[in-house]
């Protein structure tokens, strides 16, 4: 089974770098993954109103709605998914883990804790959803 990831950032260079660590991490730990970026929150909220993914990664400063407001409107469609915050300011820490998040990175952050993050997002989704990933 694929691991469906959404990345959510309105910075083209902040979206490519995480897509870049994300792809990276799942070819290191062969995971079958699937991953889709956004630039914009409603793009995303779109893609999600029709396909829940297993996995958000989003930034929280964006235009229009902050990745906090994305995370509370995901957690409603699907409580079992996970969401990691990847942002420049460490001011929503609180309101990020209100809602359940797996992770809070703060950019610029190092390969390790990005698989840190990473880590504790695989190892919720595999107990609340029992997945088995298919090895590559």
């Amino acid at each position: 089974m694929k691991l469906k990831i959404a990345i959510c950032d309105d910075s083209a260079e902040e979206l490519q770098k995480i897509h870049d660590h994300t792809k990276e991490y799942a070819q290191e730990h062969t995971l079958d993954v699937h991953i889709n970026s956004y630039s914009h929150p409603d793009a995303l909220l779109l893609a999600s109103d029709q396909n829940a993914f297993d996995l958000y990664i989003l930034d929280i400063i964006m235009p229009m709605i902050s990745g906090i407001e994305v995370g509370k409107h995901l957690r409603k469609q699907n409580p079992e998914s996970q969401i990691i915050y990847v942002t420049s300011s460490s001011e929503y820490a609180v309101n990020a883990f209100a809602i359940g998040a797996a992770h809070y990175l703060i950019k610029p952050f190092s390969k390790a804790s990005f698989a840190e993050a990473m880590d504790r997002a695989i190892k919720n989704i595999k107990r609340n959803e029992r997945i088995e990933f298919s090895i590559r």
